[in-house]
């Protein structure tokens, strides 16, 4: 595996991690489902 494959599957798992940990209701404030689109844009941009 090259280095630059590892850099963006490296990134990928981040973001998908993040975005299943946002959209899960412990991670706002009001305990309510966040949407997938939302949280996908708010780890994408925590990157």
């Amino acid at each position: 595996m090259t280095i630059s494959r590892t850099i963006c599957l490296g990134f990928l798992s981040v973001i998908t991690i993040g975005t299943i940990l946002l959209m899960m209701p412990f991670s706002a404030s009001d305990g309510t489902w966040i949407p997938p689109i939302v949280a996908l844009f708010t780890a994408t941009s925590a990157v």
